[in-house]
């Protein structure tokens, strides 16, 4: 408690912050990317940590991450959000095996594409750009899968399963 925070690793800061946080007993943690710039074995330990500290205080998180690979170690749920708006929910495992939005399988294939190592990174192709989510799908510029309804208008909520909905047109079950 008397070292500043230059003194410590980015791991040990992140450690005295989760303290600090769940030290105050509370009812919700909202955990904005709280692994990034972390290495892999540090990560884990947060996580964990996380984990562990939320059920000792019966805690809920909103784990804020980009890496979908990541909420899989600690989340019960998933919201994949593109352009401000929620395009899947559900199920961490369900969405994380079968994903129904083609914003989620790409940063799922992104993800993979980075454990394995692969020489070339997959990426979604284009580039997020400002849309108007009332005259079409904010993702029909990117998404392998367009057709002329998806720039026509804004995809409605479809469930794909109990627990599990998609704004997508396209979406499979």
């Amino acid at each position: 408690m008397a070292s500043y925070p230059h003194q410590l690793s980015g791991g040990m800061l992140q450690r005295v912050l989760i303290a600090m946080v769940f030290g105050l007993n509370p009812r919700l943690v909202i955990a904005d990317e709280p692994t990034t710039n972390l290495d892999n074995l540090v990560e884990r330990q947060i996580l964990e940590l996380i984990r562990s500290q939320q059920r000792q205080h019966d805690t809920g998180v909103l784990f804020v991450t980009h890496d979908l690979t990541v909420a899989r170690h600690l989340c019960d749920r998933v919201a994949v959000m593109y352009s401000g708006r929620i395009v899947e929910i559900g199920p961490t495992e369900r969405i994380l095996e079968r994903p129904a939005h083609p914003y989620t399988a790409g940063l799922l294939a992104t993800a993979r594409s980075l454990e394995k190592r692969d020489a070339t990174l997959y990426e979604i192709k284009g580039e997020p750009g400002a849309t108007s989510w009332a005259k079409r799908c904010a993702f029909s510029a990117r998404c392998p899968q367009v057709t002329d309804r998806c720039t026509a208008m804004e995809p409605t909520e479809h469930m794909v399963e109990a627990g599990h909905s998609v704004r997508c047109f396209n979406h499979a079950a």
